[in-house]
Parts: structure tokens; C-alpha cells; sequence
């Protein structure tokens, strides 16, 4: 009896869209293309029934803690053009600070590998190579293998995730690539495929770890520079008698500034009615000045012209004097 085991396929994810508003992401998860292990996986007879009823996105296959369910998937575009597709929606990072964290790594490129956990029911063979048939959809997983390092020690260094998240993402690399490793080996043993090729996988991983390893211990090193420049750094911690100083200095500069606006307002309103009694004497000058000279009698010049002005002011004259006898 053959036995059924769970096949995880690796896939550099292929996003087909992005909205960062509602945490979701469009990408495809496989296609018709023969893989690394020169396989096909069917497009056309995908199972889903079973994982629509509980749609997970997990973190590296793992379901054993709360905060590796990244999300879950809400729609299925399968065999399109060859390629599968699905519609993840995230959790927020109040929900799953894990699950914000992987999305906007996704979003950013630097987590760019999912993979389908599948049990395979049926397979066939066409022009010597193995077509996996009558899949069984089990999970979507997103993956850190083939994760760039480089790209999360930037990302460390830039400050878009933390020292603790960067070891984190590096730790998942390393388990991904255990888990991997682990089923190559199993497909020895399970198939007798071509060692040569399987020898070039493991060393590829291998290789890929050793490269994980040595980025860690650059960012290690730099971590512990840093914490040590740190350390050296002093802050001046303001004693009670410099606060007391000057607090006592604070109140003092604001009583002088208050006490300098009242006198440069007393100024201004005493020269407001300074200005208002210079205008007021003014004035009165001025039309006292006018009612003498409007007392002053009009004297008349006998050699003069007559002119109509002051022939109208002589008539007005003696038209005055007559009404007074």
C-alpha cells in the first residue's frame, strides 16, 4: 500500500496585486511549469473542498502556534493560464504582530517564496515527465527560503523591522531549509531519483544557509558595536538644585517680561492722552483766535475799488446801524 504523505511545493511568488489598504494580496501559488525536482503539478484537478471549509496562510507550514496563521485565503483563481492563484487577506498587526510583519516583507519584496502543501492522490507520466494529479489542497504557506539575507540586514539596518524580527526571519530560513532538506532526502529513499541532481539541491541549501549564518554574525557584530557606542554615551541628568535654579530663573525672566508689557502699556495710554490734550488746546486756540478777528471792525480802505463784495458789506453795514437807531 502506497503510502499518502504531504508534498510541499516551493514557488517564487508571483503577485498579481496588492491592496494595502485591506491587508490583501493576489499571488500565485503554482503553476503548469516543471519544478525542481522535474515535476508537473496539475492546474486542472486542484481539490479545494477541504481547505476552503478552513482557509489557512500560515507562516513555513507550521500551525502549532497561534501567531504562524498568518490570514486566511477568501478566493481561489485556479488553472489560469496555467497558474493558480489566491487571494490572501492578513491579519492586522493588534491581531497578529507576526502576520503585519510577513505582509509587509511581501509587500516590500523581501519575502518573495510560497508554498502549496498538498496531498498528491494520483500521478501520470507524459514524455518522461511526472504529472501530479488529483492534488489535494492542504495549506498555503509563505515561505523564507529562497529569502534574500542581504534584504532583511538592509531592512534591519534602514529600521523597517527590528533586530529581534530579523532573527526571527533568519531562524524561519534556517527551518524552512532543515524542512527541505528533510524531504529530499526522503524522495532518495521514496523514489531512487538521480542523486546527482539531489546532491546539487542540498548544496544549494546548503550553501543558502551558510550565507544566513554569515549575515547573522555580521548584524550580530554590528548589534554589539552599536550597544557598546551606546554605552559610552552619557546623558547630563540636571541635579535638584540646577532644576531649582532654574525654575527660580523661568520665573523670574516671566514677571520682568509681564512687568515690561504693563509700563509699555501705561507709555502707550499716556501718550494716547497726551496727544488727545495737545489736539484739545489746539483746537481751542485756534477758534479763539477766529472770534477776535471776527470782532475786529472792518476797516475801509477810501481809495479802494469798489468791488461788489464790499459793496454788499458796506449796504450790510449801514443796514445794521439804521435798525439800531
Amino acid at each position: 500500500m502506497t503510502e499518502i504523505r504531504k508534498i510541499n511545493k516551493l514557488f517564487n511568488i508571483d503577485i498579481k496585486s496588492v491592496d494595502e489598504q485591506k491587508r490583501q494580496i493576489t499571488f500565485c501559488f503554482s503553476d503548469d511549469q516543471p519544478d525542481r525536482q522535474g515535476e508537473i503539478v496539475d492546474q486542472a484537478s486542484w481539490d479545494v473542498k477541504n481547505y476552503m471549509n478552513n482557509p489557512l496562510i500560515l507562516w513555513g507550514h507550521d500551525p502549532s502556534e497561534n501567531e504562524n496563521v498568518l490570514g486566511q485565503g477568501i478566493s481561489l483563481d485556479l488553472n489560469n493560464n496555467g497558474k493558480s492563484f489566491i487571494t490572501a487577506q492578513f491579519d492586522d498587526a493588534e491581531t497578529n504582530p507576526k502576520a503585519d510583519i510577513i505582509f509587509r516583507q511581501l509587500v516590500k519584496r523581501t519575502l518573495r517564496c510560497v508554498s502549496a502543501g498538498f496531498i498528491n492522490h494520483t500521478w501520470d507520466v507524459q514524455n518522461d515527465v511526472p504529472i501530479l494529479k488529483d492534488n489535494e489542497l492542504l495549506e498555503v504557506s509563505v515561505v523564507a527560503i529562497p529569502a534574500n539575507p542581504r534584504a532583511i540586514a538592509l531592512g534591519l539596518k534602514e529600521g523597517s523591522i527590528n533586530r529581534k524580527d530579523a532573527t526571527w526571519l533568519m531562524d524561519s530560513m534556517r527551518k524552512e531549509a532543515d524542512l527541505l532538506e528533510t524531504q529530499l532526502k526522503e524522495q532518495i529513499t521514496d523514489t531512487g531519483e538521480n542523486m546527482d541532481e539531489v546532491k546539487s539541491q542540498l548544496s544549494a541549501l546548503t550553501d543558502a544557509l551558510g550565507k544566513v549564518t554569515e549575515t547573522m554574525t555580521v548584524l550580530g557584530e554590528q548589534n554589539a558595536a552599536m550597544a557598546a557606542k551606546l554605552e559610552t554615551i552619557t546623558f547630563p541628568v540636571e541635579t535638584d538644585e540646577e532644576r531649582e535654579a532654574r525654575e527660580a530663573k523661568e520665573a523670574t525672566d516671566a514677571k520682568a517680561t509681564e512687568e515690561a508689557a504693563k509700563v509699555a502699556a501705561d507709555e502707550a495710554a499716556a501718550k494716547v492722552e497726551t496727544d488727545k490734550k495737545a489736539a484739545e488746546e489746539a483746537q481751542a486756540a485756534a477758534d479763539a483766535k477766529a472770534a477776535e478777528e471776527a470782532a475786529k471792525p472792518v476797516e475801509f480802505d477810501e481809495n479802494a475799488e469798489l468791488t461788489p463784495e464790499l459793496q454788499a458789506q458796506i449796504d450790510a453795514d449801514l443796514e445794521a446801524a439804521h435798525s439800531n437807531q
